[in-house]
């Protein structure tokens, strides 16, 4: 961004993370990255046959058995996580993804400068979804969310076409450039970027300047964004 070029940004969450990392793959994991021997039997111990039993008031739930999970709260239980999912960060790195890992959150981000770097994206978050199945993990789609910069004026080497269609209703109010917004026939493609993008772009006001790109950026600077990012 400092060099004034397109970044997109991916920020990926998965859901009860800690609480879902399988044991067997754990320990396989450990060992494949030389943690054997008596080290690798205590963290076996540590982390099997444990239980959870939950308080309510004065009541007590019956104790249910742990069958995956990290220690929550312990020490070793955030570094046990991070060995869980280095891989990922690898396999990221070979497609040509910089990624950063953070607890339970993953954030991935590329220069965006042409259909191809686009299409390299996409392929990232395929592997990150099929890796997530292979390891138990499940992805919360609510969560994650994609910043991308304006591509709507050819600022970049990509066709607009591939993710936008201008508005084909020419006596709409607002501003000129409003996008056309397809109908979803499903809840995985209404939370694409491209579509949930719409609505926010095209309730901005007509003051918004929209050229140069210095403009735009002083106009927008002003206008609350606060419900359009509200989790639904």
């Amino acid at each position: 961004m400092q060099n004034k070029r397109s970044v997109t940004i991916a920020y990926i969450d998965f859901t009860r993370a800690f609480g879902s990392v399988s044991h067997d793959k754990l320990f396989d994991r450990l060992y494949s990255y030389g943690i054997r021997g008596d080290v690798l039997k205590w963290l076996t111990n540590f982390f099997s046959d444990r239980t959870h039993q939950t308080r309510v008031g004065h009541y007590l739930s019956a104790v249910a058995k742990l069958l995956s999970g990290v220690v929550q709260g312990s020490g070793i239980g955030p570094v046990m996580f991070h060995i869980y999912i280095d891989e990922l960060a690898k396999f990221l790195k070979s497609c040509g993804i910089v990624a950063k890992l953070f607890a339970d959150d993953v954030k991935v981000y590329v220069e965006i400068i042409n259909t191809a770097d686009a299409h390299k994206l996409h392929t990232a978050l395929d592997l990150i979804a099929e890796w997530a199945v292979m390891w138990k993990l499940s992805v919360s789609v609510n969560k994650c969310n994609i910043l991308h910069h304006i591509i709507l004026f050819g600022l970049v080497d990509i066709d607009f076409s591939h993710f936008f269609e201008f508005s084909r209703t020419t006596n709409t109010r607002g501003h000129d450039y409003k996008l056309y917004k397809s109908r979803c026939t499903s809840n995985v493609r209404s939370r694409f970027f491209a579509e949930r993008v719409i609505n926010i772009w095209n309730s901005l006001p007509e003051t918004i300047n929209y050229a140069p790109l210095t403009s735009f950026t002083h106009t927008i600077e002003v206008i609350d964004f606060s419900e359009s990012l509200k989790c639904t």
